[in-house]
């Protein structure tokens, strides 16, 4: 199970921001994470797909991941993605919305999704994760 890390906005281009969050948890594969990130999208907007980018360093979340079309929300308005990052992984990751005419909105604030590689105690001691 994961912790939500951050929240962040989404707005401009006379779109309302959304709030952001991701949760990690681990993938089940060898050395590798989901980061889910999760977004409400604001009451009375036009938005008809999102985008979700990623990058390596900071402020450079320049390559497109995915183009989500416009996902179902789950029961409580809540649209998600998933994004897979290696173990011992620093990505950082923003999401933009298109509105009805096309026009895709500034990328939101970053979120820092970070993995850290596990180190081994002495026996009986639990694992740390940094």
């Amino acid at each position: 199970m994961g912790t939500i890390r951050r929240m962040l906005a989404l707005g401009r281009r006379g779109l309302a921001p959304l709030a952001l969050a991701m949760v990690l948890g681990h993938a089940g594969l060898a050395e590798a994470y989901n980061a889910t990130l999760t977004w409400t999208e604001p009451s009375g907007s036009t938005i008809a797909s999102f985008k979700v980018y990623v990058g390596s360093a900071s402020g450079l979340s320049d390559v497109l991941i995915q183009s989500l079309g416009l996902p179902t929300p789950n029961s409580g308005g809540v649209y998600s993605a998933t994004v897979t990052v290696a173990d011992g992984t620093t990505v950082y990751a923003s999401v933009t919305a298109i509105d009805s005419t096309g026009s895709e909105s500034s990328r939101s604030n970053t979120i820092v999704i970070q993995t850290g590689t596990q180190t081994l105690g002495p026996p009986g001691q639990p694992i740390l994760v940094p």
